[in-house]
């Protein structure tokens, strides 16, 4: 499974994910890539500086490794 992932440091930020969103999906589909079937769009708003990352490890990094069992 492949993720586009559309990313905010902070909730003050969420305004700009429609438009992460909407490039995301017209990278998937010029790939022609269909969702829930070729790819899984998550969003969520954390900062990439943070040590433990839990929103990434629980939205990405644990559904990536339950995959591969």
């Amino acid at each position: 499974m492949n993720y586009l992932i559309a990313r905010v440091s902070d909730i003050s930020q969420r305004k700009a994910l429609p438009a992460q969103k909407a490039k995301l999906f017209d990278y998937a589909n010029k790939l022609k890539w269909v969702e829930d079937v070729d790819f899984k769009y998550i969003e969520y708003d954390e900062t990439a500086y943070k040590e433990n990352r839990p929103k990434f490890r629980e939205l990405v990094i644990t559904p990536l490794q339950n995959e591969k069992n």
